[in-house]
């Protein structure tokens, strides 16, 4: 080599094993080269984790930043609209402007407005829930209805399970949960809630909702 090079792969976890071999013995067995490889990715998988040997994890975007990628491309923002977005999308760049892209312009206009999740998440939840088996589903199901907050017996007993450890597991090996303790599951975010939402459809979502209701002892939560 001349110089310096720097590779960077962008969506690493989808990269194929072959590439990744060649990444890792050019890193491994040739210390000497000037080589610096980025691998970006939204979640560390196995097959990339041994090659890794420092992380930087990036924030989202805040309210400001999303705002003014929206002017960006043509779509300006109300300042009420521009925070729920961020809060929403967590302020991921892809998934704002996804948003801000997919969404009906009405909607925009109102602050109060529940927003969906962008078309790409909707398929990489809907492909993750048909690897789920039936109670792993059910359980996924019942925490996106009754959102953060939920104890696992009444998502359980939402779900119908007498023992919800199986479905645990199996929406863990999904990717569908977040880091949780046994006894708190959780969504990984709030665009997962609404993937999975969306795939319920609006009767079975309904239905759900009132059984929940129905489970609830605390007024407020019941009306919520």
């Amino acid at each position: 080599l001349d110089g310096p090079v720097l590779v960077v792969v962008d969506d690493a976890e989808h990269a194929d094993e072959a590439s990744l071999r060649a990444l890792t013995t050019a890193v491994r067995h040739h210390r000497a080269l000037p080589l610096l490889v980025v691998l970006g990715m939204t979640s560390m998988t196995d097959r990339v984790a041994d090659m890794v040997s420092d992380e930087i994890r990036l924030e989202g975007l805040d309210a400001a930043a999303i705002a003014e990628l929206a002017a960006q491309r043509g779509r300006a923002l109300h300042p009420a609209m521009a925070a729920a977005l961020t809060r929403h999308t967590v302020g991921n760049p892809r998934d704002a402007l996804a948003l801000r892209d997919e969404v009906p312009a009405a909607v925009w206009t109102r602050p109060d407005a529940t927003l969906p999740a962008p078309s790409h998440v909707v398929a990489d939840v809907a492909g993750r829930l048909d690897r789920c088996g039936a109670q792993g589903r059910a359980l996924v199901e019942a925490l996106a209805i009754l959102r953060e907050g939920a104890a696992l017996g009444e998502a359980a007993q939402l779900a119908g399970l007498d023992d919800p450890s199986t479905a645990i597991d199996e929406a863990a090996a999904a990717g569908l949960l977040a880091q949780w303790s046994d006894f708190d599951p959780r969504l990984r975010d709030r665009l997962t809630r609404a993937a999975v939402v969306s795939q319920m459809g609006v009767s079975a979502a309904g239905a759900a909702h009132r059984r929940a209701a129905q489970l609830m002892s605390d007024p407020a939560r019941r009306l919520h």
